[in-house]
């Protein structure tokens, strides 16, 4: 489903769509949370409400894979729960679910000719109940409420992208980035402290990913593309 090829290649094979299939399977269910999902008719979308399928949208990589644009709106319209997410660094590179928040509600208004396609609090939602009901979670994570998990991003809105702080659902999603995350608690821990993470030792990570990469580069063999050198 998430490109016109796979499509094709289903219908070749199945002599149905790749939704109808995994219901002949009876694979379709709430336990299914189905990538991508941009070639898809109607009654394949109601297909998926009715069983409680959950799309998890992948706005970043169908844009730089040139995929296509997920109908979101038919999806939401159909009661279709929709969560987000960044796909591979090969397809996404910054993995940032700021960014899939942003980008899941400019490529839905871009897409269906409508500025009000996926407002700020609707790709909100996708980023937090939303990828909880795609993991089965929903009980105990994506929303803050008594009972749950104590899961909690606090900003720094002493910040350009946060000023002046006026409207602050459509500044966290369509405005502020990870740069401006001061603590995150997990659970009740504290992971993150005035922008540092507290459960890793940042520059030897950055080492290591640095090492590790130019190791992977020299094996592939592949020649090195940079336009630039690194200093």
């Amino acid at each position: 489903l998430e490109s016109k090829v796979q499509t094709t290649i289903a219908q070749k094979r199945y002599g149905c769509t790749m939704v109808q299939q995994l219901e002949r399977l009876g694979l379709l269910s709430p336990r299914l949370s189905c990538a991508h999902t941009i070639w898809i008719d109607g009654e394949d979308i109601e297909r998926l409400a009715k069983h409680g399928v959950v799309v998890v949208h992948n706005p970043e990589s169908n844009m730089k894979l040139a995929s296509g644009a997920a109908p979101i709106m038919k999806y939401l319209g159909a009661g279709v729960t929709v969560s987000l997410g960044t796909d591979g660094a090969a397809s996404n590179n910054d993995l940032d679910m700021f960014e899939a928040m942003r980008q899941a509600s400019f490529l839905a208004k871009l897409s269906t000719g409508s500025p009000t396609a996926v407002p700020a609090q609707t790709a909100l939602d996708m980023a937090t109940i939303g990828g909880a009901k795609a993991l089965g979670l929903d009980t105990l994570i994506g929303s803050l409420e008594p009972g749950k998990r104590a899961d909690v991003v606090m900003h720094d809105t002493d910040r350009p992208e946060w000023r002046p702080l006026l409207n602050v659902m459509n500044q966290l999603v369509w405005s502020a980035d990870g740069r401006g995350v001061h603590t995150v608690f997990v659970d009740g821990r504290k992971v993150v402290e005035a922008g540092r993470m507290t459960t890793v030792d940042e520059e030897r990570l950055y080492a290591l990913a640095q090492s590790a990469g130019e190791s992977i580069t020299a094996r592939s063999g592949l020649p090195d593309k940079a336009k630039f050198p690194t200093l």
